[in-house]
């Protein structure tokens, strides 16, 4: 039987290392098809699983339209969706990092794609 990451790779998931604890490397996954199935909405949410990933959606919209964005407010919006992104703040209950968890992301591959502007993932799901 294979383990959960080589069944998430063969799915078609995207790969990042990481320093854990004690200076290990520990690998993050994010599946194109765990990613899917909440971007498309397939499964019935809780009203607040539904914020959670509205809250997700509009951070994302705004980092991919306003990335080069000239006008003040867009660079705005990208730059706040950016430390959104970025920050690793806990004690919020909509911080990027308690939204991820909740709905079963991993918080670095994620973060790591969005900031580096990786949108492949999107592509893939429209």
């Amino acid at each position: 039987m294979e383990d959960q990451g080589t069944r998430t790779l063969a799915e078609g998931g995207e790969q990042s290392l990481r320093a854990g604890q004690g200076g290990q490397v520990v690998a993050d996954f994010v599946c194109r098809m765990q990613f899917d199935d909440i971007w498309s909405r397939t499964h019935s949410r809780s009203g607040e699983q539904q914020l959670l990933l509205a809250v997700l959606e509009r951070a994302v919209l705004d980092l991919f339209k306003f990335r080069f964005a000239r006008r003040r407010r867009e660079q705005r919006l990208y730059r706040e969706s950016y430390e959104w992104v970025a920050a690793d703040d806990q004690s919020w209950p909509f911080s990027f990092v308690n939204v991820c968890v909740t709905m079963g992301l991993s918080v670095e591959a994620l973060r790591q794609q969005l900031l580096e502007g990786n949108w492949t993932f999107l592509e893939q799901a429209a």
